[in-house]
């Protein structure tokens, strides 16, 4: 299984400063470091009623979430900052306190912990041995940490609504499944080298993601981050995993080692997702900004919009009617499925129907239509035609009138042996059929009488 083909995203950087914090004292030994204003190097990512939560770094935060109004379009607005009320600079911290989470998620369920979605499930690994592996709740209108408890070796955190689960990254790249009360399930199971986030994608998003539309369950979407030393394009990759684990593609992103000029090499760290809007936010530490990735919307099914009964055509006069469709991805490509269309009537593969029909009757035929997607999708309709003689009746000559010359094609239709449309000239009380009924009215109109 693979990624959808095609132009499957924009991309767009979005660089986060934190505009309130430009004036603001900072530690001494961080002073130097600190751009004006204050980048936000993102960590953790969380999205929830149009807002984007990102976390970074202590030092590169100094104890703060920064908040984003997120359009339908992915474009990022600042909004505001959570402060977290940490009263003493390290290394004075308990081990049980967070500077800035490595992981955000909300828990939407009814129960659980941090049940309603009122508050962030955040976790933060052992951030330079001051802050251990530890998770709390943090209220984002208060900034108040509470709940805290212990994790091994925090990553990432994300939460999944349908599945209610917990789904925790840790080191080294293995993602580990919780209950809503954080009861470990047994289930854990490796992922892609130096992975650093983790979300929940709806089937939905799922299906559009990697052009399958079997998959009825949520997926796990893990970003990894570049290698730090490396000179060359350091393999950010994205990936997808199925509950159990199952690897379900895999793909380098987007890397520009000057996305922002001055900025080091880029490292994606967390990755969060819009199922609304068909949005994947990824966090890049190093660049100080959102990768955001726009994917385009699914397709509408594809179906016809030729109604079924098609206009009457005329036995012999030139008939013309384009067979249309919608939805998919065009252009398409028409072609006859099943049934046989009247003879000298053809169909061309661009829904074209054509021609002057040498027969006439009742004729039904099914149509099919393919898209451009790959691969590709197909509709099918039924159609009728009905195809009428509007000339005299028994001039199987098409001289303009009914003399002897018609009798030998009025035989030759009663036979069966006749031209394709003599069948419907000689057949004049209307049955479809030239047969003994037809004949004394051949003879009337033959005799003028």
């Amino acid at each position: 299984m693979v990624f959808r083909e095609g132009p499957v995203a924009s991309a767009e950087y979005v660089e986060l400063d934190l505009p309130t914090r430009n004036t603001e004292a900072w530690f001494d030994d961080l002073a130097t470091q600190v751009n004006d204003p204050p980048k936000l190097r993102p960590e953790g990512l969380a999205l929830k009623d149009g807002k984007l939560y990102v976390s970074g770094d202590w030092n590169e935060t100094q104890n703060q979430v920064g908040v984003y109004t997120a359009a339908a379009d992915g474009a990022l607005t600042y909004d505001s900052e959570i402060q977290m009320p940490i009263p003493d600079p390290p290394p004075g911290f308990p081990n049980n306190v967070m500077w800035g989470p490595e992981g955000m998620t909300f828990n939407t369920s009814g129960t659980g912990y941090g049940n309603g979605g009122q508050v962030l499930v955040t976790v933060e690994d052992n951030q330079a041995g001051i802050l251990g592996n530890t998770r709390a709740l943090l209220d984002p209108a208060t900034g108040v940490l509470s709940s805290a408890g212990v994790f091994p070796t925090p990553d990432d955190i994300a939460y999944g609504p349908a599945s209610l689960r917990f789904y925790l990254l840790i080191d080294p790249n293995v993602l580990r499944v919780y209950l809503r009360n954080l009861s470990f399930t047994g289930t854990q199971f490796a992922v892609i080298t130096r992975s650093k986030g983790v979300a929940v994608a709806s089937p939905e998003f799922a299906q559009l993601l990697l052009n399958d539309g079997t998959i009825t369950q949520e997926v796990l979407v893990v970003v990894a981050k570049s290698d730090a030393f490396s000179q060359s394009a350091p393999n950010n990759r994205l990936a997808v995993y199925s509950l159990a684990g199952v690897k379900l593609a895999e793909q380098d992103l987007l890397w520009l080692r000057d996305a922002f000029p001055g900025q080091p090499i880029q490292e994606y760290e967390a990755v969060t997702i819009d199922d609304v809007n068909n949005v994947i936010y990824i966090g890049d530490e190093k660049a100080g900004g959102v990768l955001v990735l726009k994917l385009p919307g699914q397709a509408a099914p594809l179906e016809f919009t030729t109604p079924p009964i098609l206009p009457d055509a005329v036995l012999g006069e030139f008939y013309t009617q384009t067979i249309t469709a919608t939805g998919g991805v065009p252009p398409y490509t028409f072609s006859l499925q099943t049934g046989t269309l009247p003879a000298e009537l053809s169909l061309l593969t661009d829904g074209t129907l054509s021609g002057a029909p040498a027969e006439c009757g009742d004729f039904g035929f099914t149509i099919e239509v393919s898209d451009s997607d790959s691969p590709a999708n197909t509709a099918a309709q039924a159609f009728s035609l009905s195809v009428s003689y509007a000339g005299i009746p028994g001039d199987l000559t098409q001289d303009g009138v009914v003399d002897g010359d018609d009798v030998a094609g009025f035989v030759a239709a009663m036979l069966g042996t006749g031209d394709a449309g003599s069948e419907c000239i000689a057949d004049f009380n209307g049955d479809l059929i030239v047969d003994d009924a037809d004949m004394p009215l051949f003879i009337g109109v033959l005799l003028g009488t």
